[in-house]
């Protein structure tokens, strides 16, 4: 496996991971409304920020799956 296909499949696992949020989203929303946006504010917010920080909820961490991404796609870059 290459750095540039680690990458993608790392970057295909994280929107996995985006759907199982989805579902814990729908779920919260249709028990508890009032603790998902408890969830939203707290925990799915440093999910997102440590993964793509797709829903800007926070600034993203100081070392987020996207510095890694681009990591990988720097370094397989400059091996051409």
């Amino acid at each position: 496996m290459t750095r540039a296909e680690a990458a993608q499949e790392l970057r295909e696992i994280a929107y996995e991971i985006y759907g199982k949020l989805e579902e814990m989203e729908d779920i919260l929303r249709e028990v508890d409304p009032d603790e998902l946006e408890w969830a939203k504010a707290y925990w799915m917010a440093h999910i997102d920020g440590a993964l793509l920080n797709i829903q800007g909820w926070i600034g993203g961490s100081f070392v987020s799956l996207v510095d890694t991404l681009a990591s990988l796609e720097k370094e397989d870059d400059e091996e051409y």
